[in-house]
């Protein structure tokens, strides 16, 4: 069996080759898609009275379970984006310039990829924690403390996204990266 945070760090990797096969423009949309879920399900569950009762009569299991969906549907409609070639043809200007520009493109690709698995499998995990893993244990167990592999876990869940991504700071990484992409990419 393999630990959680392996297979938390293989799935990020995972994310990010499939990055730099995409290219930086697409992958800035998702990131968008899958900060966009996270503000509107910090603000709906802080702020909307209706959905914070809601999500306060759900079990724990039902709420990773919804958690979950909503972040695999932002993240399934970041990732079904239009075509980018526009913003490529516009970034490279001939033969030279077009290979630095696709190095450069895969390489962005890349991080931001990483980035958006570490957004995507990190909250659905934060998520999983927060539910006490409500999944049979010979799928999955929750990490054990006193284990070398269950206190790695223990101190990589303190660094999940919605651990630091709460309120004041959602809404400034909201504002930057709205303000790239339309800068950027409209």
């Amino acid at each position: 069996m393999i630990t959680i945070s392996f297979f938390f760090w293989t799935l990020v990797v995972l994310f990010g080759i499939i990055g730099a096969m995409r290219g930086w423009a697409k992958e800035m949309l998702v990131t968008f898609s899958l900060v966009l879920a996270l503000f509107i399900m910090q603000v709906s569950l802080t702020h909307i009275g209706p959905v914070k009762k809601l999500w306060g009569a759900m079990g724990g299991s039902t709420q990773f379970y919804a958690a979950s969906l909503v972040m695999i549907l932002f993240a399934l409609f970041g990732y079904h984006t239009p075509n980018a070639q526009k913003v490529n043809k516009n970034l490279a200007r001939d033969s030279k310039s077009a290979a630095r520009h696709w190095l450069q493109d895969m390489m962005l690709g890349g991080i931001l990829g990483a980035g958006n698995g570490y957004l995507l499998v990190g909250t659905i995990w934060f998520f999983l924690d927060l539910a006490k893993y409500p999944v049979p244990d010979y799928i999955l167990t929750a990490p054990v403390e006193g284990t070398r592999a269950g206190d790695a876990a223990l101190k990589l869940l303190q660094w999940l996204p919605p651990m630091w991504l709460e309120v004041p700071i959602i809404y400034f990484v909201v504002a930057v990266v709205f303000t790239f992409v339309i800068i950027v990419l409209i």
